[in-house]
Formats: C-alpha cells, sequence, structure tokens
C-alpha cells in the first residue's frame, strides 16, 4: 500500500516538474534566443552552451529558419551545428 502511494507521488511531482519547465522562457533565456537567432540568420554554422533547455531553442530557431541542426553533447555542453 505504501509504495503505491509513495509512485502516486513521485509521477504527480516529475508531472509538475514538467509542467513547469514548458512554461514561457525566462528573460535571460529571451535575450539568450534573440542572439542566437541574429546568429543563424548571418551564418554562423556552430552554436554552444551548457544547458540543455538553450540547445533545443536552438535547434527549434535553426528550423524556423529553413535550417537543419543536429546537437552533440561534449564533455560539459552541448554544440549545436546547423547547416
Amino acid at each position: 500500500m505504501k509504495f503505491k502511494n509513495i509512485s502516486a507521488l513521485a509521477i504527480a511531482g516529475l508531472m509538475m516538474v514538467g509542467t513547469c519547465m514548458a512554461g514561457p522562457l525566462s528573460e535571460a533565456d529571451r535575450k539568450w534566443s534573440k542572439v542566437v537567432e541574429e546568429m543563424i540568420v548571418t551564418g554562423t554554422s556552430t552554436i554552444a552552451t551548457p544547458l540543455k533547455h538553450r540547445a533545443e531553442i536552438a535547434r527549434k530557431l535553426a528550423t524556423k529558419h529553413g535550417k537543419r541542426s543536429r546537437v552533440i553533447k561534449k564533455w560539459d555542453s552541448f554544440q549545436i551545428i546547423i547547416s
């Protein structure tokens, strides 16, 4: 009985974390996104960030501008290769 309660609480907690993470971008992420979008438009081919969610933002921006992208995890950062 206790195991079911603990697993239900864990699932509920994970769902709340996922919902919070899917919210609007923070001010810092918006500024970063703006700079990255300019880099993509001007033809930058490689962007690096230590944050996984920013790698995803960069990937989506590349797609928005009709570019292909690939994310590579290197040590403690993510490289986004844009072509």
